[in-house]
């Protein structure tokens, strides 16, 4: 039984075994909101190296954020650079709204939540 109206043509040549299933996935991943204003602010990419002495030292680049929708009353975000991100690397956010999540490499420090 679908619980959208959002119902895609597509969903029809999905067997009925597996329906019901594809139907909440697709449901859950629609953006349920237009995009909040209260957006994270600060977000950089940290792309570790070793220096001279051994030691890890941190390449900061920025970040842009991407709402990626909402999901179980989170609102997603994805961060984005220019830069490809790899295993290691980590995202440092200055502001987190409150009831919202970056996506990316795991997060540097804890982001300071208002609200």
């Amino acid at each position: 039984m679908s619980t959208s109206n959002n119902t895609p043509e597509w969903l029809q040549q999905v067997p009925e075994s597996m329906r019901a299933d594809v139907q909440l996935a697709y449901d859950r991943y629609i953006p349920a909101a237009a995009t909040p204003t209260d957006r994270p602010t600060g977000v950089e990419l940290l792309v570790p190296h070793l220096n001279e002495d051994g030691k890890t030292i941190y390449t900061v680049y920025p970040c842009r954020v991407v709402y990626r929708g909402e999901l179980d009353g989170m609102h997603l975000w994805q961060a984005v650079n220019d830069r490809w991100m790899k295993p290691g690397d980590k995202l440092r956010v200055a502001y987190l709204p409150p009831h919202s999540q970056v996506t990316g490499p795991p997060i540097a420090a804890p982001a300071v939540a208002h609200g």
